[in-house]
C-alpha cells in the first residue's frame, strides 16, 4: 500500500499504462485479484481511467470485468464514482446491463439491482442489432429479468429492433416462457399493442401465425387492439389463421365482435373468399368452411363487420 501510494504521488507516473503483453492496466489487475485496497486506492485518484477497456477485440470494461468475475465488492466500489461510464458500449453496442441480463439467469441477480438503483443507467440503449436489454431478457425467455426490468419506469417495453419487431413481437416467437413474458409485457400501462414490425404484422398477427392460442387470448382482451389491421400484404390475423388451417383460432377472430371479415387483402380476396379457397372436402374441423355451408350460424364479422368493443 505504502509503496502504490508513494508511485501515485510521482507526478511523472502513467496509472492507465497497459501491460505490453496483455493489454490490461494495474487498476485491472487490481479489481480482479485479492487487492481489493489497492484497488480501492487507485481509483479514488482522478488519474486513474475507471472506463478503460482490457485486452484485444471487443473488450470489456473494468464493470463488465468485476461482473463477470463475481467481484461484488468492486462492483459497488466502482458504481459509487461519478466519472464511471454506467452506459459505456462495446463494439457490438452491448452495455453492462446487456450483459447482466444475458448472464443473470446464471449468476445472482443482485449485479441487476445494482445496475438498476444508477440513477445513470440508461437501460433503452440499443446494440448494433437494435436490443434493448428488455428485448435481450424477452429473446432468452428469462421471465424473471423481464419481470425486474419492467418494474423500472426507464424502461421503454416500445422499443423495436433493426427490423421493427417489440419486445411484444418477440415473445411471441419466444418457446421458452413466452405466454408468462407476454402477460407481463401487456400489464404495463402505456404498451403499443398495434406496433407493426417490417412486414407490417403486429402482434396479434405473429401470435396467431405462430399458434399462441394463450397470447391470442390475451391480445384480444385488449380494448385498444385494432383487430383488423393488416401487414404489408394486406392481411388481417384472420385470413393468416385461415391459411395455416387453424379452426380454433379462426373461431377465436370470428367470435371477436370487432372483427371485420370484409376486409381485402393485396389480391381482393376476402376472408369469405379466403374460407370458400381452403374449406375443400378433406379440411376437417374448418369453423369458416361449417358457417358458409349453413352448419352454424355466421357470424356478425362474415355479412355485417364489427359491431361495438366488448
Amino acid at each position: 500500500m505504502a509503496i502504490t501510494k508513494l508511485l501515485l504521488d510521482h507526478p511523472d507516473i502513467d496509472v492507465n499504462i497497459e501491460h505490453p503483453g496483455i493489454q490490461e492496466p494495474a487498476v485491472y489487475w487490481a479489481a480482479v485479484s485479492r487487492s481489493f485496497k489497492v484497488f480501492k486506492l487507485l481509483v479514488e485518484d482522478l488519474k486513474v481511467n475507471v472506463n478503460i477497456r482490457t485486452g484485444p477485440g471487443v473488450g470489456l470494461s473494468l464493470l463488465q470485468e468485476a461482473i463477470q468475475k463475481n467481484k461484488k465488492d468492486v462492483v459497488e466500489c466502482l458504481l459509487q464514482y461519478p466519472r464511471l461510464d454506467i452506459n459505456a458500449t462495446d463494439v457490438n453496442g452491448e452495455t453492462t446491463l446487456h450483459q447482466v441480463v444475458c448472464s443473470c439467469s446464471l449468476k445472482s441477480p443482485q449485479n441487476l439491482t445494482l445496475l438498476l438503483n444508477h440513477e445513470d443507467l440508461n437501460p433503452n440503449i440499443r446494440t448494433n442489432q437494435g436490443e434493448t436489454a428488455l428485448y435481450r431478457a424477452v429473446k432468452t425467455g428469462a421471465a424473471h429479468i423481464v419481470y425486474k426490468l419492467l418494474q423500472d419506469k426507464r424502461v421503454d417495453p416500445n422499443i423495436p429492433d433493426l427490423v421493427s419487431n417489440t419486445p411484444l413481437h418477440l415473445a411471441s416467437y419466444t418457446q421458452s416462457n413466452g405466454d408468462e413474458i407476454m402477460e407481463l409485457i401487456l400489464k404495463i400501462e402505456d404498451i403499443d399493442v398495434n406496433a407493426q414490425d417490417g412486414e407490417g404484422m403486429t402482434a396479434l398477427h405473429t401470435a396467431t401465425a405462430r399458434k399462441r392460442d394463450v397470447m391470442m387470448g390475451m391480445l384480444l382482451e385488449r380494448r385498444e387492439l385494432d383487430v383488423n389491421a393488416r401487414d404489408m400484404e394486406g392481411r388481417t390475423a384472420l385470413p393468416l389463421a385461415q391459411y395455416g388451417q387453424f379452426p380454433d383460432r379462426v373461431l377465436m377472430l370470428v367470435m371477436d365482435r370487432r372483427t371485420d371479415a370484409r376486409v381485402r387483402d393485396r389480391w381482393g380476396r376476402t376472408a369469405m373468399e379466403v374460407a370458400h379457397i381452403r374449406g375443400m372436402p378433406g379440411w376437417h374441423g374448418n369453423v369458416d368452411a361449417r358457417v358458409l355451408e349453413g352448419k352454424s350460424p355466421p357470424s356478425r364479422a362474415w355479412t355485417e363487420g364489427p359491431s361495438e368493443t366488448l
